[in-house]
């Protein structure tokens, strides 16, 4: 969704960790991307809020 990459060789306290990359790479990892990944962390939730919600007032009947 985002077109980038995550994982490949990381250093923890000066020990290499190799650890097997994740996702397409269709563009280099840029700040950007991690306001990218919270927009649509965001919007996932507010999707998932409101589908929850529609669901709990037909089970229950009852608007508030």
């Amino acid at each position: 969704a985002l077109g980038v990459a995550l994982g490949g060789p990381n250093t923890y306290g000066g020990v290499v960790s190799l650890r097997p990359k994740i996702g397409e790479e269709e563009r280099p990892l840029h700040p950007v991307a991690i306001l990218q990944a919270i927009s649509v962390s965001w919007r996932a939730t507010l999707v998932t809020a409101l589908i929850f919600g529609f669901l709990a007032v037909m089970v229950s009947g009852q608007w508030l």
